[in-house]
């Protein structure tokens, strides 16, 4: 299958390198990168007929935070997807496996800080602020991408995504002005921003109950339902200033930043083109979610809200 080259290479040199007492993971992992040449999905593809059978696959990647680098549960998320996704190319699908990267607000903000002590500056000025946290931002971005190279997934590596790019500012200030439109941001008493998505949280436990979305394990079900159903305004601003800064209301009220998980919700949107140039997947659904269920509400739910919304 997609792992031959890998196979044949490493074999080649396996004796070798296991003579090792330990396991020489760091020149496995060279050999295997080196093997996929950088674009192991058109490898992938060279092993089948090529035919195509009209249909599509999609799975959305979780995009990691870029507070640090990437951890053992990435791995094991990405092999999980990477298997999935081979299997379908195989079999003459259409596949969407899109990479990307969240700016992470909060998290990221208080790395951004922490750099920023580290360099003597431990109350940074706007301009200090922007440059220290434009090299958190590439230094970590370069870090991940370095990570999923290595891992030799099939992913769809023509243009990486990230929830601060054009197209996520775009896609954040046009949500921004539909919702607002609509009536559904309300301002609150203490100078934040509300989005009032309970009506899709309703829609989402109806999808669920009766079995068009299917969580696995089904306790988790469970969870998601009881947090949907317990769910009220969402307050969507930050006082930080690492984000995006939300489109100025009538009222001249101006929250430094919208929270993360806003932009993040548009992730189904936004990889896939909209508002301005939709792709052949921006019709679809995802056939497959497989992430944390920690985050099965702040990130999954909400996607499906701003789906509906």
């Amino acid at each position: 299958g997609c792992y031959v080259t890998v196979k044949r290479i490493i074999s080649q040199n396996l004796k070798s390198l296991l003579d090792s007492k330990d396991f020489p993971h760091e020149e496995i992992e060279l050999l295997a990168k080196t093997s996929w040449n950088g674009d192991p999905k058109k490898h992938c593809l060279s092993l089948t007929s090529g035919q195509k059978n009209g249909k599509n696959y999609s799975i959305p990647i979780p995009p990691p935070n870029i507070t640090g680098n990437l951890h053992l549960g990435h791995g094991i998320f990405i092999a999980l997807q990477d298997s999935l996704i081979r299997w379908h190319l195989m079999r003459g699908f259409e596949t969407e496996w899109q990479p990307g990267f969240d700016h992470a607000g909060l998290a990221t903000h208080e790395k951004i800080l922490a750099l920023a002590s580290s360099k003597g500056i431990p109350n940074p000025t706007a301009d200090e602020y922007k440059t220290i946290s434009k090299e958190w931002e590439n230094t970590s971005i370069d870090g991940i991408m370095e990570r999923f190279s290595i891992l030799g997934g099939a992913f769809d590596n023509s243009k990486p995504r990230y929830t601060l790019d054009e197209g996520f500012t775009d896609a954040t200030k046009r949500a921004f002005e539909l919702l607002d439109s609509k009536g559904r941001i309300s301002r609150g008493d203490d100078g934040h921003l509300l989005l009032d998505l309970t009506r899709e949280y309703s829609e989402i436990l109806t999808l669920i109950e009766n079995g068009t979305i299917l969580i696995i394990p089904e306790e988790h079900a469970g969870r998601l339902t009881s947090m949907l159903k317990e769910a009220r305004l969402w307050n969507i601003t930050r006082d930080i200033p690492w984000g995006h800064k939300h489109p100025n209301r009538k009222d001249g009220f101006e929250p430094k930043t919208l929270d993360t998980w806003f932009t993040s919700s548009l992730w189904p949107l936004s990889t896939r083109g909209w508002p301005n140039n939709p792709t052949p997947f921006a019709n679809g659904e995802y056939d497959l979610l497989e992430t944390g269920y920690d985050i099965i509400f702040f990130w999954c739910a909400r996607m499906l809200a701003m789906s509906l919304a």
